[in-house]
């Protein structure tokens, strides 16, 4: 009897753990098919348009940054403009502008046309935004690069009057502490660009911004534009701190690079809520349909900030990505390489695996 028992109870036992084991596969089982489709389903090509139906990028402009290098701020400035429209936060008609992005992110020894993408949006976050009509006055006569180019050399011509001043006419010249001619032809100079009397800086704020950046030719462009931006700057505090995903695969394998591009793209494109997706890549590949280099030979990589907007499946199954650059709306130079170029935008359709393999890094604001 005993024997009986002590067999029935062995038998359930076994039927317990072994139905238990089941269940636990079974689980396993079904939380790896739903996993995988998910993950799958991230990862797919869509088509995608973000400038288009309200788009959070449906009422940006596209811009033309001519032959300055500020490609990194034109692409920030969208990315946080987009953000802004689609979370609905305030004054989202007051459009950011790059030449503030710009400016703000140069330290006193760095080139004026490098930059990245994340930085100017930290410092967009730390410094606030400027409204782009402000600074576009700025430019209504010269483009960005001459602009630079102009306010820096009258900057150094007045350096250049007061060491040539004598110590004695230094400490005898009481007119704002500073050269006065030399101030007025700096602010005829911003006058001449297009910008009205009421933005100009004061003689006296002339004085004070040359003061606090005396040889320094960045901040100098850095106080100039923040004292002509004062009464129309925008706090954007509460924006999000910008993600970035850079793409590295070591050993290096250019299609390594462009599969993973490809798979965080598709994921990001397909999100809720999606944004514009900043790309950090190697130039080159625009104009070289071939460039499949190592993108950390920076002679040959030609660095280069755009903005992905869209994407489309084929009709072989592969990947296109729609691209905005800052260079203006026309179509003539994109087909002079053989690119795929919409009319009336200027934006460009990318094979996944061309773009992919130049592929240095990937920023969003979410």
């Amino acid at each position: 009897m005993f024997n009986s028992l002590k067999t029935i109870i062995q038998t359930y036992l076994t039927i317990f753990f072994k139905l238990k084991k089941l269940t636990f596969k079974l689980i396993l089982v079904i939380y790896c098919v739903f996993n995988c489709v998910q993950t799958h389903a991230g990862s797919e090509c869509s088509n995608t348009r973000l400038d288009q139906h309200n788009g959070p990028l449906a009422n940006i402009p596209i811009y033309d940054q001519d032959s300055f290098g500020s490609c990194y701020a034109y692409v920030a400035a969208q990315l946080i403009d987009a953000f802004r429209v689609s979370h609905k936060l305030p004054n989202p008609k007051s459009l950011t502008s790059p030449v503030k992005l710009t400016t703000d992110t140069m330290d006193s020894n760095a080139e004026q046309g490098g930059g990245y993408i994340e930085k100017a949006i930290e410092n967009a976050k730390y410094y606030g935004s400027c409204n782009k009509k402000v600074t576009d006055q700025l430019l209504s006569k010269l483009n960005e690069k001459e602009f630079y180019a102009q306010t820096l050399s009258h900057y150094r011509h007045y350096l250049k009057e007061q060491e040539r001043q004598s110590m004695f006419k230094k400490l005898t010249n009481t007119i704002l502490g500073n050269d006065f001619s030399a101030l007025q032809s700096i602010r005829c100079n911003l006058q001449n660009t297009g910008l009205s009397k009421n933005l100009l800086p004061s003689l006296a704020d002339l004085d004070k911004i040359i003061k606090e950046s005396y040889k320094w030719e960045n901040i100098y462009l850095k106080n100039l534009i923040s004292n002509i931006c004062k009464n129309d700057t925008l706090d954007l505090s509460n924006l999000p701190n910008p993600i970035s995903e850079y793409i590295t695969h070591k050993p290096w394998d250019a299609q390594e690079r462009a599969n993973q591009t490809q798979i965080v793209l598709n994921r990001l494109l397909t999100e809720k809520n999606a944004q514009p997706v900043g790309i950090t890549f190697c130039g080159i590949t625009l104009t070289n349909p071939l460039y499949n280099g190592h993108p950390y030979n920076t002679d040959e990589c030609k660095r280069h900030a755009a903005i992905i907007v869209g994407s489309k499946k084929t009709s072989d199954g592969s990947c296109m990505y729609l691209m905005r650059n800052a260079f203006g709306t026309g179509c003539e130079l994109p087909r002079r390489f053989g690119l795929e170029c919409e009319d009336g935008t200027g934006q460009i359709w990318l094979k996944g695996d061309r773009i992919g393999k130049a592929t240095l890094g990937l920023t969003i604001l979410k």
